[in-house]
């Protein structure tokens, strides 16, 4: 087989390996859309009045999770509308003010709160869904999608000689 023919299939594989893998990858990045496929912002999380006495019974306030999932570079701002001040790890939040955390490391953190029943606050911060993750993520399938293409290309169909080919 001449060499240009070669190229001229290992081009053809790329083509059609490039374009399957931007295919499936976007169309799985479509379905499978997560929290973290967002850009930072500011996330307000408000303690409403009487949740010190529903602390002390036991109960926990409904309108507050006891665990969220957030993307690096967020602030979470705890807005404090209790009577009582309230602490979430090394911050102490008079009423009727507010502290803001900004979470710029991914991972997960537990902090001690007062406004939970359990007395903590757990926080997920997952690192944010950027272009160049879905970019990685189609060259690292398409490398061995136009592998098995220009294999198959290589193999399954034979090269015909321009003096062989049926008119």
């Amino acid at each position: 087989m001449p060499r240009s023919e070669i190229i001229k299939r290992i081009f053809y594989s790329l083509l059609a390996g490039f374009a399957i893998a931007i295919l499936i990858n976007e169309f799985s990045y479509a379905l499978l859309k997560t929290k973290q496929d967002r850009a930072p912002k500011e996330i307000v999380l408000e303690i409403p009045a009487g949740t010190a006495a529903r602390v002390a019974r036991g109960e926990s306030d409904p309108s507050i999770p006891s665990d969220m999932t957030l993307v690096k570079g967020d602030t979470l701002t705890v807005e404090n509308h209790d009577s009582v001040s309230h602490q979430l790890g090394p911050f102490f939040i008079p009423p009727g003010s507010s502290s803001s955390i900004h979470l710029d490391t991914a991972g997960s953190l537990q902090y001690t709160c007062t406004f939970q029943a359990q007395n903590y606050l757990g926080l997920d911060v997952l690192p944010p869904l950027t272009l160049a993750t879905r970019l990685a993520g189609i060259v690292l399938s398409a490398i061995p999608m136009t592998a098995l293409f220009a294999l198959y290309g290589l193999i399954a169909i034979p090269y015909k000689k321009p003096s062989e080919k049926s008119v």
